[in-house]
Order: structure tokens, then sequence, then C-alpha cells
């Protein structure tokens, strides 16, 4: 009760009205207020809930006054107390002051008593007296209320979260913005990360593309208008048509959409809202607030007809006049449009909650804050449970595109059986940082902490752990034409950033038609370009017009698409040129038959270039016909080749051409004798008049070894032998595409020679 402020007054005061686990006593002091006169002396009768609380003591609190009695009945829970001013030094006072405290024993938990302790009728009443004998009735006020809880509020914290870092660097931000990139997962009952529906289904709610993107395309029917529904829909609640999305979005965080509207808008009666329910500490409902659009006339709601269609922004509170004192009337407040308002053009509707308020905002398509609405009226709402997309049937067709629908982070869900709760969370990393500021790379600790109105707290954690690497989304393409697949090849890329430092990582990726894609994880950096090879059979390729950052990974292409960056096949020493080197690795191994497939471990050479499984013609095409290609150069200039064989021998640092002719010799020198099997014409120069022969039908001598144990020997002659008497196509060992007597004769001439260099 309010106390008249011109009357004196007696109250029973808690000192502590809210009790935690760590507090057992309750005090309650007899205030005496506003006396109008010197006082001398009081006397209180009081009872008070002896199963709540246990009596201790009752003690004179002003040192001008002493107690006069004191009589305490435990089985009915009453007391009668008085005090004098102690005459022998004071007559009393003349100002607000604590007369006496009474403690009290507090026996078990209790929610928000009042009157726990209370003045009781009695003859002679309460009542203080006046220096001099004159009695005064003063106005009287129970104890108001109390609460004793010694439990701790229940917190959970959100579930862990793993990710890549960010694009761009080695740290994260903890994105919740949908992209609509990927089909919109719907259902007709509620569950985890499914829209589910709210009031009744609308035509479609699915991904479309509009407007150069996928969007969220929310389909009105009139098919679904009143008059069309089953009966049981039949009323204007079901008029309202959308789905729901369940979120734990905490105090302090956001949420917001995206929001077309487009010029037919502003004649048609048309409407479009963003919903959210809030909760507060005890997971009861508090609070729906909306932001959206609507052109339907506020004379005439609901019919699409209507004489003055009036286009508008506006909310929807709890208290229109955001004045509890005179009753609370829920309804929708007017925002109208903003100035630089114009149609066929996106806006972004956003409400963030804070402690006490929902903070509404508009903005336009460049990211300009154009109207703002603070509601204060949440009825002690801590979280948002769930968002809602709506529009309303009227009984027309039309269509609403959304985009970047955005949840925001998720906080702890925290309750108490018996008051409010204060949700905080502290970062390991940085105790001042928040949810949308960025996490480092490795595991952050986020600590979140419940604490009710009584001071009782209860924690839990949530880790936050982001991996030292990007996503590349990329796709590579091989070139000339290889075999359809699928076969696996190891790609090597170098990310260079802007300081020219270069960080490679190898990745094997299954071509199909001769294209690979996909998005694979690299080491995370601010990378400004990027080259890709394959090692094993490709040139180096940069790309210089795809290369980028698409939200939160970095995109590549080395496809035919723009610049032709495809990987260009026949290197297969890994240096800087296709040349005569690559004819004789291609030589050594012509008619054996490898795996298609290669890992990141697969030892050179390789020569199936086309990924058929065999070392045949058809690889000694890719050399042929990119014979002198080179290496394109990386983003900062450099063209510097993987291996030393891109060296001029003898000149360290100093690059070489290609190569046209070298003799058996050098190549001994070098310590690539195994290439002098590519000699096919025997005249001691690997060049290409070698080439020449291969094209007329010649065949390197290592093809004699059919037993592959490094010698020509009889043992050859007759597994040859047996091949022919059995018709086994492996006895064209001389790759004529003939089995016959000149693979006998081939073996034969080349008996006793070596392979083992």
């Amino acid at each position: 009760r309010l106390l008249p402020d011109d009357q004196t007054s007696v109250s029973l005061d808690a000192l502590d009205s809210c009790l935690d686990a760590s507090e057992t006593q309750l005090v309650v002091a007899i205030d005496l207020a506003n006396p109008l006169a010197m006082i001398s002396g009081g006397q209180f009768f009081l009872d008070y809930d002896e199963t709540l609380l246990d009596f201790v003591s009752a003690d004179v609190a002003d040192s001008n006054f002493v107690e006069l009695f004191e009589t305490v009945n435990e089985t009915t829970g009453e007391i009668d107390y008085a005090v004098s001013a102690d005459f022998g030094s004071s007559n009393g006072t003349s100002v607000s002051t604590t007369l006496a405290t009474i403690t009290f024993n507090v026996l078990g938990d209790f929610c928000d008593e009042a009157a726990l302790v209370a003045f009781r009728p009695h003859s002679p009443p309460t009542r203080v007296t006046e220096f001099g004998g004159g009695e005064v009735l003063p106005y009287l006020a129970d104890l108001g209320v109390v609460t004793n809880d010694s439990l701790a509020p229940s917190v959970a914290a959100p579930a862990d979260i793993a990710l890549n870092a960010d694009a761009g660097g080695c740290d994260a931000e903890l994105s919740f913005v949908n992209p609509i990139d990927a089909p919109v997962p719907i259902g007709a009952t509620q569950a985890p990360g499914i829209w589910y529906v709210d009031r009744y289904a609308p035509a479609a709610f699915e991904q479309q593309f509009f407007d150069g993107d996928n969007r969220l395309h929310h389909e009105i029917s009139s098919a679904d208008s009143m008059a069309n529904r089953p009966a049981s829909f039949s009323s204007t609640f079901y008029n309202t048509q959308g789905r729901k999305y369940d979120v734990d979005i905490p105090t302090g965080q956001k949420w917001s959409i995206d929001l077309y509207i487009p010029s037919g808008w502003a004649t048609s009666v048309r409407r479009a809202d963003l919903w959210a329910t809030t909760r507060d500490s005890q997971d009861a409902i508090v609070g729906f607030p909306i932001l959206g659009y609507t052109s339907d006339d506020p004379n005439d709601l609901g019919n699409p007809g209507a004489a003055s269609p009036t286009p508008r922004f506006r909310v929807y509170t709890q208290d229109t006049d955001q004045e509890l004192g005179n009753g609370a009337t829920a309804d929708w407040v007017d925002l109208g449009l903003p100035v630089g308002f114009s149609y066929d053009r996106w806006w972004t509707l956003e409400t963030e909650m804070t402690d006490t308020t929902y903070v509404h905002r508009l903005y336009d398509d460049t990211g300009t804050q154009v109207l703002t609405y603070v509601d204060t009226i949440t009825y002690g709402a801590v979280r948002t449970s769930d968002l809602i997309v709506q529009a309303y049937n009227f009984g027309e067709s039309y269509d609403v595109y959304w985009d970047n629908v955005s949840t925001g982070p998720d906080g702890a869900f925290a309750t108490d059986d018996c008051s409010g709760v204060n949700l905080t969370y502290e970062r390991s990393d940085d105790p001042l940082l928040g949810l949308s500021d960025p996490f480092p790379s490795g595991v952050t600790t986020i600590t979140w902490t419940a604490t009710d109105d009584c001071g009782n707290t209860s924690s839990d954690t949530q880790t936050v752990s982001v991996a030292a690497v990007n996503d590349l989304a990329v796709a590579v393409e091989l070139s000339p034409t290889v075999d359809v697949g699928p076969f696996d090849r190891c790609i090597t890329f170098e990310l260079i950033d802007s300081s020219n430092a270069i960080t490679p990582h190898s990745e094997v990726m299954t071509f199909v038609g001769g294209v690979a894609s996909g998005t694979i994880e690299v080491p995370c950096g601010d990378y400004v370009c990027i080259t890709a090879r394959d090692s094993l059979h490709t040139l180096r390729t940069t790309d210089n017009d795809h290369f980028t950052v698409v939200g939160t990974q970095y995109v590549a292409d080395f496809t035919a698409t723009g610049d032709d960056d495809r990987l260009v096949g026949g290197n297969l020493n890994d240096d800087q040129y296709i040349d005569i080197l690559d004819f004789g690795v291609f030589i050594g191994q012509f008619g054996t038959t490898p795996s298609a497939d290669t890992t990141c471990a697969t030892i050179a050479p390789h020569a199936d270039i086309s990924g058929d499984g065999t070392v045949n013609a058809g690889d000694f095409g890719f050399i042929q016909i990119n014979f002198l290609e080179e290496h394109e150069m990386r983003c900062d200039g450099s063209v510097l080749p993987s291996t030393s064989e891109g060296y001029a021998i003898g000149r360290p640092g100093v690059l070489r051409g290609p190569v046209t002719s070298i003799s058996v010799d050098e190549l001994l020198g070098r310590g690539m004798g195994r290439l002098a099997t590519a000699d096919l014409n025997a005249d001691g120069i690997l060049d290409q008049f070698d080439v020449a022969a291969f094209l007329s039908g010649a065949r390197p001598a290592h093809l004699a070894d059919v037993d592959s144990d490094g010698v020509v020997t009889v043992a050859d002659v007759s597994l040859l032998a047996s091949w022919l008497d059995a018709s086994d196509p492996r006895a064209d060992v001389n790759a004529d595409a003939s089995a016959d007597f000149n693979d006998l004769v081939f073996v034969i001439e080349r008996f006793g020679m070596r392979f083992d260099f």
C-alpha cells in the first residue's frame, strides 16, 4: 500500500526482501515515518506466518528508545512489543527512524509472499505516543512481498559450435544468416531446423530464383482464402498464413529479414510481417514483437477492394501508448513510409531485444537506417523462442519474396521457479567481446551465468571451435579432353597473399568428364591470388579472373569459363615446360597400365595423362599438342618452377628454356638416365627425330622386358611365346596393334638389355 505523505505511519519493512541460499534469516524493521510531533513511545501488535517463519528475537533499533515489553506466542504466531523513550537521555524522536527490528529464521522456500508479518487487530491498538502522553494512531503498512529462494536457476548453454575460419583471415564470426542458397526445409509440425506451419500453411514456402538470386518465395493463394478453406479454418484468424522457425535468441541480440516490395503493392492490398515470440524467465510467453509492411485500408481492414489502400510500415506492441499505468492496449502502431521510400527494391526488417525494450528498425537496400520504433513494454522478456514469417490472405493471390533470414546467435536457456533471471555471458578470450565479435582460431569457451532476483547463480559453458582453415569452393578442368572417368588426381594449389608469400595445399579431387568441383579446406589466410596444377601431369595455371571471397569462403575457377584457366596436360616432370624431357618420361612408361587414380603421395612419374589407366598413344597426344607450352606466371609475376630441373646447367637460379634436344650422355650426367630409353633411333640424342620415329611405329626397348624384371632373358621369350599360343592381347609387346611373330622378333633382338638405370 502507498503511505500518505502527510500522515504519521508505521510500516513493516524487510531489510532484504529476496533471500538467497546464503541467507537463513529474515529481519523485519518497524519503521516510523513522518512523525508530526515528538514521539516518545510505541506499542505494536503483530502476527506472523509461523509455518514459514521461526521467531528469534526482537530488538530496539533507535538509541533514543528502550524496550518496554515483549511477548511472543510461537504457537499462534503473535508478537506484542513496545518501546519507550529513554527519558534519562532522550525524549524520543521527531524524525523518521527504525524503532525496532524483529529477526526470524526462515523455515523453507517461498515465492512472493505478502504480509508474512502484519499488524493484527488489538485493543488497545497499535499506536505511537507523543511526548506528554498524547495518542497517535498512525497509518499502518504490513510487510510487503518477500521471497526466500535457496535454489539456483536452471541454465543450459547453447550447443557447442565448430566452424572454419572466414575467408580473409584465421578468425570467424558467428553467422546465423540464411541466404536461401539451399532448399527451404518445411514441415507440418514443429521440429528443429524446420519451418513449420503457423496458423495456416501458405500455398508455397520455397526457394525460388528471383531478382538475380535464390530467394524465399512465400505464396498466398485465393484458393486458401476464408471462403475456400475447410470449415474448421474459416475464421479470419487463419487469413494470416506463414511458417515458424524455432530459435533461442537471448537479450542483447537481433533478428532480421529482407523483404522485396514491388510497385504493385502501392495500390493492391498486401501485407507481410516478421513476427517473434518472446518468453520470460519462467518460460511463459510475454510478447509478440512484430515489424512489417501493409497497404490495407485502416478503415476497411481485410477488404482487397478497399477504397483507400494505405501503404505503411508498422509495429505491434503490447501497449500502444507505452503507459501501463492507465491499462494496456495491444495493437498496431503505424510508422508510415520513410523519406526516400520507393518500390521494386529490398527493405530490411530488424528487431533487437534489450533487457527492457524491443527496438524495431527498418533499413533500405544501401544499409541506411530509415525508421526506428522503441517499444518499452516487454513484460520481462529474456529470450525469443521462435520467428514467424507471415503474409495475409485478403482473398487474392500474390507472391512475397524474402531473403537473408537472420536468426541471431543462440543464447543459453535459463528459468527459475521463484523469480526473474538475468542471463550474462563471458568469453574466455576477452570478457569485453560479444557474440557478434570474431572468434579466433582454436577453442573459445563461453560461460553463461544465470542470476535470479535473489542472487542465486548457476553457470553452464559452450565452446566455439574455429579451425585454422578456410573453405575454398573450386572447379578444376583438365585440358585437352581426358577420359570421362571418374578418376582421382592430386591438385596442388598455391595461395598467395599481398606480401607474395605462398601457401601450398594439395587435395585429391575426383574428375568426371574432365571436371572436378567442390569445397575444400585450405590453410587460413588473407589471400589475393591462387594457382593450381597437377604436379604429375599438368602445367601451372593462375586464376586471374574469378578468385574472390563470397560470404565466408574463397571461390576459384580453373575451367574454360571466362579466361581459359584449364590445367594443360603433358608436363610429366613438374618443371616449367612441356618439352622433349616429358616425351622421355612418357616413353619410359609407354605400354604400362598404372591406375588412373593418383593420390598426393603417388611417386612420379605417372604418364597416364588421360586417366584411362593405360600409358598409350593417347597420352602422347597431350605432349604433341602442347609441346613447348609453359607455366603461367603467378600473380606476383614469378615463373620459378617447382624443381631444380627448371634451371640451366651450371647456372644456379637462371632459368633454362624448353629442352628440344639433349644427348644421352647429358641425361645420364643430370641423373635422368631413365629417359635414355626414349632415344628410339639410337643416335645418342633425344630430340624430334625420336618423336618422328615414335610416330612411324618405333617403340621403346623396355617393352621387351616382358616379365618386368629389368633384363631381357629367355624367360621373357618363353612368357611371350605362351601369350602368343593363348592369343593373349598382352603379346602385342611392340604396340603395333597386332600380336604376332613380329613381337617375338622385337624381344629376341633386345636379348640381354638391362633397364636398371
